[in-house]
């Protein structure tokens, strides 16, 4: 089973911003060290939560931030503004792989989408809620029971 984390959400979420501008930007996870290369989104998993729904069923919680650095000479409020206004379309879902029923991915609803723009950086949250199953560890039984009297 292939399990769900904070790295698989920021992966799809990658693949839909590739694949939504047009020439794509670079995109980096959480941070890069040196060679920033502007027009870029950073995506960062900021929290996840976790909640046990059955034995071996729980909902996770991840929030996300994504920053968008726009490019240098331009009005940068207003390039902010445009991608902010496309992100809320764009990452209203993405795909996670799927491995409760035969199929290879789901969407995933995003919720709580916002931006705000601070210090000419677009600053885009959101939250994905999704459900993970983990496989059971079968323990041994007991296969005979002695008395001693």
């Amino acid at each position: 089973m292939s399990e769900v984390t904070g790295d698989t959400v920021i992966s799809a979420i990658s693949v839909k911003l590739h694949s939504s501008f047009s020439p794509s930007p670079n995109i980096y996870k959480d941070q890069v060290e040196q060679g920033l290369v502007k027009p870029c989104f950073f995506v960062s998993c900021i929290t996840q939560q976790q909640e046990r729904i059955a034995k071996n069923w729980f909902k996770r919680t991840a929030s996300m931030l994504i920053r968008f650095h726009p490019t240098e000479n331009t009005d940068k409020y207003s390039q902010c503004r445009t991608v902010g206004e496309k992100l809320l379309d764009v990452l209203e879902s993405i795909n996670l792989p799927n491995s409760m029923i035969n199929y290879p991915s789901l969407p995933c609803w995003g919720r709580d989408l916002e931006y705000k723009i601070q210090d000419e950086v677009l600053l885009f949250y959101v939250t994905y809620d999704f459900k993970v199953k983990r496989e059971l560890v079968e323990e041994p039984k007991m296969t005979e029971l002695e008395f001693i009297l």
